[in-house]
């Protein structure tokens, strides 16, 4: 049934449709609308005009055809003809059902007029729109921004942690120094490379493997000095573990740890081969800055490399045992109960530093214990060193030289203090030679023992007792001007 009289008449306004008519009770197409079946939905109240700030946008889709609108609705402007928007005028508040807008809805304002009917059940509800999200193109904004944020922050983060890691690793290596060097003085061994990692480990309470690679997988090679010697022992047959007798020699005790923060280590450095000494002393003697030295031809990530030296000569201490008597006097190293006969005078050993050396008479008995002292440096150029030396003599071992004297000589004592002053005095660091004060009054004593022999021989004019304190008098006089020949002046 007809519910109005049908307004299909009524002109358009432009940019807008013509009234809704023909509404009947089957709910056939509304003509002129180009909607099927529309429903419209929310009812505020409003006045008659232009769309205004709070109109309310409502759906129209299926569901019972509108009725015809009144008189009062033509020539009502639309807001946008895209969005189709009109005012629809209604006699009466009637609020209709809210239902949610979906794509492709057309949206209509509803404002004052007369009352619209009831909706048809088919009418449906829709699912909600979106609700105050960004969109793609927003996303894709922000994503760019994060990357271009990233992109400038992430190489100044790389090198910030290079620089940190490169930081810990020669921390760590010192440690690993440090340890080598407790491991040396302590089990009075050099260990051999096969099994230095696990040695120094053992010694400064760490897992092996934390001492073979670094945080970043690396392994940290330990290389030695192909010119190492302690007493018989080279590089190759290392370990050198110390004996009663020590080592009649000890020269390039050198050591070093290799590791790297980043490309692998060249192969060079852990098989040198034929190429050993050159390899081993080119990175002995490079720069800390990460340069290549001048004559490294194996390439390498050099900036990344890390270099820890360790120089274990100084731990060696030349001891010098001598007898002055017909009786010889006796020693022990780390064990006096184990103690043997001098085997030559003078007898001269290196031994590590902190090793007891026991002093024992000809009899054996313990007469005085000695700890090796590591050599002291008197200077940053050559070194220089004092050894400790000890004389037994009338059966007794002591701590410097003196002379035995049947039949006393007046001068003795003045001698003896003259010795005293030299070498408590002052060494001459400006020295041009390898000669020192222990060497020069050790040079001394034989030359005045080969010439007390010859005067007891009543001074012949040949012989081996000349021949001896003539020799003697000779390494005297080198030894004097090798040590005196330069002005001890301050440069």
């Amino acid at each position: 049934m007809n519910l109005l009289p049908s307004t299909s008449n009524l002109p358009v306004p432009a940019g807008g449709r013509r009234g809704f008519a023909g509404c009947r009770a089957d709910f056939p197409v509304c003509p002129g609308t180009g909607l099927s079946s529309p429903v419209v939905l929310g009812l505020p109240r409003a006045a008659a005009g232009s769309l205004e700030t709070g109109d309310t946008k409502v759906a129209v889709t299926g569901g019972q055809e509108c009725p015809p609108y009144a008189e009062d609705a033509v020539g009502q402007t639309f807001q946008s003809a895209s969005e189709r928007d009109f005012r629809v005028p209604c006699s009466g508040p009637r609020p209709a059902p809210h239902l949610p807008f979906e794509t492709g809805d057309t949206k209509v304002a509803v404002t004052g007029g007369q009352e619209c009917p009831p909706y048809a059940g088919g009418a449906r509800a829709r699912r909600p729109g979106r609700q105050g999200g960004f969109s793609l193109l927003e996303l894709l904004g922000v994503m760019l921004v994060a990357l271009l944020l990233a992109l400038a922050v992430t190489p100044s983060l790389i090198n910030q942690l290079d620089r940190l890691a490169k930081q810990q690793e020669s921390a760590t290596l010192t440690t690993l120094c440090d340890g080598l060097r407790d491991y040396v003085l302590t089990a009075r061994r050099m260990p051999a490379a096969a099994t230095v990692h696990a040695d120094i480990a053992a010694q400064i309470g760490w897992e092996t493997r934390t001492v073979q690679t670094n945080n970043r997988g690396n392994p940290r090679i330990f290389m030695v000095d192909p010119a190492l010697r302690i007493g018989t022992n080279t590089p190759g047959t290392l370990p050198y573990v110390q004996g009663r007798y020590g080592a009649p020699t000890v020269a390039a005790v050198r050591v070093l740890f290799v590791s790297t923060m980043g490309a692998d280590l060249p192969n060079v450095i852990a098989g040198p081969s034929t190429n050993a000494t050159t390899v081993f002393n080119l990175l002995w003697n490079a720069a800390d800055n990460g340069t290549m030295p001048v004559g490294w031809i194996w390439g390498g990530d050099w900036p990344n490399l890390q270099l820890q030296r360790l120089n274990l000569t100084p731990l060696f201490t030349q001891v010098v045992l001598n007898n002055n008597t017909p009786r010889i006097g006796r020693f022990s190293i780390d064990d006096t109960n184990s103690h043997v006969v001098l085997p030559s005078h003078p007898f001269s050993a290196f031994y590590l530093a902190r090793t007891a050396l026991g002093l024992h008479s000809d009899a054996g008995a313990l007469q005085a214990m000695q700890v090796v002292q590591e050599p002291i440096s008197l200077t940053n150029r050559a070194g220089y060193s004092l050894f400790p030396s000890y004389v037994y003599e009338n059966g007794l071992w002591r701590g410097r030289l003196f002379m035995d004297i049947p039949p006393p000589r007046h001068a003795g004592h003045d001698l003896q203090a003259a010795y005293e002053i030299f070498m408590s005095g002052p060494p001459n660091l400006y020295k041009s030679g390898g000669a020192n004060q222990t060497s020069v009054s050790w040079s001394m004593y034989l030359y005045m023992s080969n010439y007390v022999n010859w005067a007891n021989a009543n001074f012949p004019a040949s012989g081996a007792s000349k021949t001896s304190v003539r020799n003697a008098q000779s390494t005297l006089a080198a030894q004097v001007g090798v040590y005196c020949n330069k002005k001890a002046t301050a440069n």
